[in-house]
């Protein structure tokens, strides 16, 4: 009996309900709706708040690994840190000091950076052992062969330098160590007919090296070319002490070495090789099939146009201006433009974790990949050290974080090697006659 009244009651509220105009079924609906939304949308709040609680929770528990674990081993991480005068920008476009807190008229400073000591060094391996295995060890040696361009998708090497692999065959790395350059005319007729493909500015290195390795080789070469950059941007009129004057010097020492990389043969760029004081590691440590790679040297290849990028698990997190001590007036923050560039290869690229040079060139042509490096303490971070646990948190976990200089600073000229000191004091010389 019971039942049956429940079954006529819910049949005359239906036919209520078909009775009841359209607009007020609408609005129950819609109430109905909002409440089931806003439910949903409590629900979900407090989901994305439970995360974010347990991201930061996870974020300062790492941090606080870093800073409590040393390491009484031998130093495997080498400081190339600001002095405190040194001014950078960062995505935010807020200028700070690495290596003091307090303010100065017209900057506004952040907080200072905790620095570990010169003689110790520390290794989250919670985190990425990885970045802290020794230079020496097989693990580096097999990061530096995985990012081989024989390893990189078309992707990459469609945005790249146009980069031609010519291979080594053992009895090639024979030659190469011991100097026979003669038994390389092979190599030499191979490297000519790729220079004919990338143009006749290139630069030819082992796959396993970097640019700068060379810098030592191309000194005379760089020194017959310092003197007339040296007249493009230094007023003699304001004293060589003078910041500005010491970032001019800088910046033609870039353009000079740079120029001087420029190769145009084969039989140059292997006798490079040969002299380099880094060859021979690098042969002896090669985990994979050695290789010379012949990369256009495009004119818009300048000092200003180069940034490396630090991606960390295919995220980009970190980048810095290549030349760090010097200061580019003109440049604008690139953080957007180099974001539209490696948003698209971070899923092609050979490794999660990685080093990426690119070059944004300022005469409006389009991007491209220069070079991959391991994401390890011994490739340079420039404006970032892998030793400041601040700093290692933002190459771990940041978000397109950006340096670069927004002034000149005399501390521009500290990586000038003094053959070039000479050419610029002989400069000075005698323009002060």
């Amino acid at each position: 009996m019971v039942t049956s009244r429940i079954d006529t009651v819910c049949v005359e509220f239906s036919s209520a309900k078909r009775r009841m105009p359209s607009a007020l079924q609408e609005r129950l609906s819609s109430r109905q709706r909002q409440t089931r939304d806003e439910a949903y949308s409590r629900e979900h709040a407090d989901k994305v708040r439970d995360r974010l609680q347990a991201a930061e929770e996870r974020r300062k528990g790492r941090l606080e690994k870093v800073k409590q674990k040393a390491i009484d081993t031998r130093p495997i991480i080498f400081s190339w840190g600001l002095n405190s005068s040194s001014s950078i920008i960062d995505s935010a476009g807020m200028s700070s000091d690495q290596s003091c807190g307090h303010s100065t008229e017209g900057v506004t400073v952040s907080p200072p950076i905790e620095l570990l000591s010169a003689n110790t060094s520390f290794a989250p391996s919670e985190l990425d052992s990885a970045v802290f295995c020794h230079k020496n060890s097989s693990d580096f040696w097999q990061l530096v062969g995985t990012l081989h361009p024989m390893h990189w998708e078309p992707a990459l090497l469609e945005v790249s330098s146009n980069i031609q692999i010519v291979p080594l065959s053992p009895s090639d790395v024979s030659s190469i160590l011991d100097g026979d350059i003669d038994a390389l005319r092979h190599l030499v007729t191979e490297i000519n007919n790729r220079i004919q493909l990338v143009g006749d500015r290139c630069c030819i290195k082992l796959s396993s090296q970097s640019r700068a390795e060379h810098n030592q080789v191309v000194m005379s070469a760089c020194n017959t070319l310092l003197s007339s950059y040296l007249s493009d941007g230094i007023s003699v009129d304001m004293g060589r002490e003078h910041a500005t004057n010491c970032n001019a010097e800088a910046v033609a020492v870039l353009k000079a070495i740079q120029e001087g990389q420029v190769v145009s043969s084969g039989e140059d760029g292997l006798r490079r090789i040969i002299t380099s004081a880094r060859s021979g590691d690098h042969i002896k440590n090669a985990t994979e099939v050695l290789s010379v790679l012949v990369s256009g040297f495009k004119k818009c290849i300048q000092p200003e146009t180069e940034w490396r990028c630090f991606i960390h698990n295919r995220e980009v997190t970190a980048i810095t201006q290549y030349h760090h001590l010097c200061y580019f007036p003109g440049i604008e923050n690139p953080r957007l433009q180099i974001l539209q560039f490696l948003l698209p290869l971070l899923s092609h690229l050979p490794t999660d974790s990685c080093v990426v040079d690119i070059c944004i060139p300022t005469d409006g042509s389009d991007p491209f990949l220069m070079d991959l490096s391991p994401f390890h303490c011994s490739t340079d971070g420039f404006l970032y050290d892998w030793s400041a646990p601040s700093d290692f948190e933002t190459l771990t976990s940041g978000f397109a974080d950006l340096r670069m200089r927004n002034e000149p600073s005399s501390s521009s000229l500290e990586s000038v090697t003094q053959p070039h000191k000479d050419v610029i004091d002989s400069w000075w010389s005698s323009c002060l006659e």
